[in-house]
C-alpha cells in the first residue's frame, strides 16, 4: 500500500511515498536518500531542475523499483522528493549537503512517529550523494538499525573532480547543452 506525506524541514515541506506491506503488523522501515542531482522520490532527475542535462532524461524509477522489492519481502519504505524537486517545496539551488542532511534527519525523525512501523528497526538507505548522507545520519544516530551504501562515493574529492574533468573532455560539443 502506498499513500503520499510529508514532513516539515526548515520551513518547507517535503513530499513522499510511504509504501507499508500489506498483512505485515509493524514492519521494519527503510528510509531512502536520493542521489545527487535534483532527484525525485523515484530516483529520477527532474527535468525542471536542469538546463544542463540533456533532455528528455530517461525515467530509471530505482527506488521506485526498490521499494516495491522490499515491500514484497516485508518492509515498509520512505522514498522523498528531495528539497525543491518534484512536489517538495525549497530551492534546490541554493540547498547544499548539510540541508540535505537536516531533510533526512527530519524524514527519519517523522518515520520514527509512524505508528504502523516499528520504530526501533528503521534504517536507512543512500545512494550516490545520498549514500555521504546517509553515512553522516548513522555515524551521529545510534538508533540507525542498518545502513545501506548504494553507489557511494568512493574516491577523495580531489580524485572525483580530475576524474569529472578528464571525462567532460571527451565529450564532444553536442552533448552538454
Amino acid at each position: 500500500m502506498e499513500r503520499q506525506e510529508f514532513f516539515e524541514s526548515k520551513g518547507a515541506k517535503i513530499y513522499g511515498t510511504l509504501t507499508l506491506p500489506e498483512g505485515v503488523e509493524k514492519p521494519s522501515a527503510c528510509l531512502f536518500i536520493g542521489g545527487s542531482f535534483p532527484q525525485t522520490r523515484e530516483g529520477n532527475i527532474d527535468n525542471s531542475k536542469t538546463d544542463w542535462f540533456p533532455k528528455p532524461l530517461p525515467e530509471r524509477n530505482l527506488f521506485r523499483d526498490e521499494a516495491r522489492i522490499l515491500e514484497e519481502i516485508g518492509i515498509a519504505t520512505f522514498r522523498y522528493d528531495k528539497r525543491g524537486c518534484g512536489q517538495s517545496e525549497g530551492n534546490f539551488n541554493t540547498t547544499r549537503l548539510f540541508d540535505l542532511v537536516d531533510d533526512a534527519r527530519m524524514a527519519l525523525e517523522w518515520m520514527r512517529s509512524i505508528p504502523e512501523i516499528d520504530s526501533s528497526r528503521i534504517g536507512v538507505l543512500g545512494q550516490s550523494e545520498g549514500a555521504v548522507i546517509a553515512l553522516i545520519l548513522a555515524a551521529s544516530d545510534p538508533d540507525i538499525n542498518f545502513f545501506v551504501w548504494q553507489g557511494g562515493i568512493y574516491n577523495n574529492l580531489e580524485g572525483i573532480i580530475k576524474w569529472q574533468a578528464e571525462a567532460f573532455e571527451k565529450l564532444d560539443s553536442t552533448t552538454i547543452k
